[in-house]
């Protein structure tokens, strides 16, 4: 999963980034009026209500999640590969997205010397 970064909403008014103390969602660009928000950090929606992020519990698939708390609405729903990356068109309506498969496999080798 890509590390976590501050984001901007489109229109410029508002920024939302991880934190210590939780997800902040702020003015921006002086970053006053800020308060932490139930919602994994990630693009905002055009009107600023909704941030979109990878589901926590299914990294498989990309979530909705209203910033006043409502419950998030899922907007994928693939059954293989892991989301590595996405990011919303500027006009919002298309995702691009970046999906991985991992393999790994455990080996042991005995008798090296």
């Amino acid at each position: 999963m890509p590390a976590p970064f501050m984001r901007v909403s489109r229109d410029g008014r508002q920024t939302i980034f991880p934190s210590p103390g939780g997800t902040q969602l702020c003015r921006f660009p002086s970053f006053d009026e800020c308060r932490t928000v139930n919602v994994r950090s990630g693009p905002l929606s055009a009107d600023g209500r909704t941030v979109f992020a990878i589901n926590p519990n299914d990294p498989r698939n990309i979530i909705a999640q209203p910033i006043d708390g409502g419950p998030p609405t899922p907007l994928t729903a693939f059954t293989d590969m892991t989301i590595e990356d996405f990011s919303l068109s500027p006009d919002g309506t298309r995702i691009a997205i970046t999906r991985v498969s991992r393999e790994s496999d455990v080996v042991l080798v005995k008798g090296l010397q």
